[in-house]
């Protein structure tokens, strides 16, 4: 490859990096920050996996949700997690958290899912992405 022909190849992939930067500054610009919704809705029934300790847990705790809700024959509604724990105050192997789904009130669960109610009609929602493990982040900024 000549020098002019390496030359040039190297400016448009400047470039293409470039316009990326640019197209991603843009983006966080238009949704910036961390996103929380305030919404309204009617108390439901869910069956959960409770778990004590750290959020990296969540994959295997996932797991085994999927396993007994197929070996009960449960139809899972919406997937919920459900923190009680502030990570900024609770050492990491004493947070309490939930993970589960929605269900009708009618369904009959077996160990080791416990079947729960959730009373709330005001709740703090948020789409979250990305690593379990650094999850403890969006939980900051929603006590804020």
């Amino acid at each position: 490859m000549s020098m002019r022909r390496t030359l040039l190849v190297l400016v448009m992939v400047s470039l293409s990096v470039l316009f990326l930067m640019c197209a991603k500054k843009k983006q966080e610009e238009v949704q910036p920050g961390v996103v929380f919704q305030v919404e309204e809705m009617q108390p439901f029934t869910y069956c959960a996996i409770e778990k004590i300790g750290s959020f990296d847990q969540q994959t295997d705790a996932w797991k085994v949700f999927m396993e007994e809700v197929a070996k009960q024959a449960i139809q899972p509604g919406d997937m919920i997690g459900v923190y009680f724990s502030d990570p900024s105050v609770v050492p990491t192997d004493s947070l309490v958290w939930d993970i589960g789904a929605i269900i009708p009130d009618s369904v009959v669960i077996a160990e080791p899912l416990k079947k729960k109610s959730w009373a709330f009609t005001s709740v703090v929602t948020k789409e979250y992405q990305g690593a379990f493990s650094r999850m403890d982040s969006t939980y900051t900024e929603l006590m804020k």
